[in-house]
């Protein structure tokens, strides 16, 4: 029974990628690859560009936020790696010869490290501003990277969805974790046991 829905499950994972890999339009995948790098870039820029202007302009809370997505994207990148060394999974285009390699990689396919990075830093920037000029284009860059990573055959589409839910969710854990900490750190300022300034 397990095994009956397991092999359904990867023939619906395959089904979706061939769909959308074998019949791309390939001359997309220049420009599929530049938006699948992207994510190193942007995810690493991002909370430097807000400590840089917090310590230029004196904003307390800004450069909170900026630490806050650097250990973010720190913790989700250890949470990524791990997830990967434990399942080892296949990429694609070495079990179906129809899957083609368009882009290089490391590392194992479960689940996609470009999604959860790039889940990470919009979910991140989508909490702190809440804006609908941050929080659209932050997911709408996200969800294009997702989507390149199946353009360029180099993960499932389960890989993609597990990544982008891992991102996200180290966001929200990163966030409850900093809250929690800010809290306890007050309480025992106001205790007299700290002497803490923000």
């Amino acid at each position: 029974m397990l095994i009956t829905q397991y092999s359904f499950a990867q023939n619906i994972d395959i089904n979706l990628l061939k769909d959308i890999h074998v019949h791309r339009n390939q001359n997309l995948d220049k420009t599929m690859n530049l938006i699948s790098d992207s994510q190193y870039g942007i995810s690493l820029a991002t909370p430097l560009a807000q400590i840089g202007y917090a310590f230029l302009k004196h904003d307390k809370q800004q450069m909170q936020n900026g630490f806050v997505v650097l250990y973010s994207t720190g913790l989700n990148f250890v949470l990524t790696t791990l997830a990967k060394q434990s399942i080892q999974r296949k990429r694609p285009y070495h079990s179906y010869s129809f899957i083609q390699k368009k882009t290089d990689d490391l590392f194992h396919s479960f689940p996609s490290g470009h999604s959860s990075n790039a889940f990470n830093t919009a979910t991140c920037l989508s909490i702190q501003y809440k804006k609908w000029y941050i929080v659209a284009p932050s997911l709408i860059w996200a969800s294009g990277v997702a989507y390149s990573r199946l353009h360029l055959g180099v993960h499932y589409p389960s890989d993609v969805i597990a990544g982008s839910a891992l991102g996200a969710s180290t966001a929200y854990l990163s966030y409850w974790l900093n809250k929690k900490i800010k809290k306890e750190v007050l309480k025992k300022h106001n205790q007299g046991k700290w002497i803490w300034t923000p």
